[in-house]
Parts: C-alpha cells; structure tokens; sequence
C-alpha cells in the first residue's frame, strides 16, 4: 500500500520518477532497504574499507551504496536524472534534510 505523501516530482528529469503504483511501491522498498542512519565513525570505516577494494569489484558498489548520499548531492542528483537514479542508494540523511523531495 502507498503512503499519501509521496515525494515531489523531480525538476528536470521527471520522466525518471516513479509514476505507477508498482514503480512507487518498488521506491518505497528501496527506502526502506538502504535508508539507515550511520554515525561517522561508521561512515569512516566504511569509506576506509571502501579504499581497499577495486571500484570494478561488485562488493564496491554494495557497500558504497550504505554511505549516507550527501542531502545537497542528493537534491542535485534527482534534479538532474530523477528518483529512480537515487532510488538505490542511502538517503537517510537527504530525507532529514529534504523531507518532502525523498
């Protein structure tokens, strides 16, 4: 079932933003898979780890999508390609910041 507040569409790109309900519900369980708070210290490790794995290594972008996505380069980035581009990546932050875009 879809919440009532959805987020607002992007500005540029909102041909890339979810418009069924199936594409809406598919948002939705990305939020909740990756949006998870992270201290900085969780963030440091991670980024630390991050530095000891080739990007090409399919591990790297799995664990690179836990780091928090900066609120201003979250904006910038669903402006510029829309929801879905972000749609799988953490936005914890973007959400505390932007919490009618996300």
């Amino acid at each position: 079932m879809l919440t009532k507040h959805l987020p607002k569409p992007s500005k540029l790109a909102s041909f890339n933003d979810p418009k069924t309900d199936a594409e809406w519900e598919e948002y939705f369980a990305y939020r909740k898979k990756y949006d998870m708070p992270m201290s900085e210290e969780e963030q440091l490790a991670l980024a630390t780890k991050l530095l000891d794995i080739d990007p090409k290594n399919p591990e790297f972008g799995i664990l690179a999508r836990k780091l928090p996505m900066d609120p201003a380069s979250a904006m910038s980035y669903k402006k510029l390609f829309g929801l879905k581009a972000v749609s799988d990546v953490n936005l914890y932050d973007a959400k505390l910041a932007f919490p009618d875009e996300f």
